[in-house]
Order: C-alpha cells, then sequence, then structure tokens
C-alpha cells in the first residue's frame, strides 16, 4: 500500500496595493494562496510575481 502523501493549502491577506484592489473587487478576506508539502509549511510555493517591482511578469515561486 502507498503511504498517504498530504497537500496544505495556505490562504493568506498579502496587503500590496494590487491584492487590496482584488479585495474590494471579490470582497473576500483572503487573497493568496500557497501550497506546502509538509505539516511545519517550511517550503511553501506559489504564482505570484517572479520581480516584485513588475506585476506582469509572473509564474510558480518559492515563497520566503
Amino acid at each position: 500500500m502507498m503511504p498517504k502523501k498530504r497537500v496544505f493549502i495556505l490562504l493568506t491577506d498579502t496587503g500590496t496595493l494590487f491584492t487590496r484592489t482584488i479585495k474590494l473587487y471579490t470582497r473576500k478576506p483572503y487573497n493568496h494562496a500557497s501550497i506546502a508539502f509538509d505539516e511545519n509549511l517550511t517550503r511553501l510555493y506559489s504564482f505570484g510575481r517572479k520581480d516584485p517591482r513588475n506585476p506582469f511578469i509572473g509564474g510558480f515561486v518559492k515563497e520566503n
């Protein structure tokens, strides 16, 4: 039997100007989702900006 594997999803509010705009439209408390594969959430991944100064260049990033 294969061991069970878990995926953890973390929902957050990042507080940036861009995400505050999203919250005005969606009226939801969280605007960012990250995934992790360990229960301690030591390595988080999400879809975000590759360059923090440019909101148009995005992809999967490892969060710090």
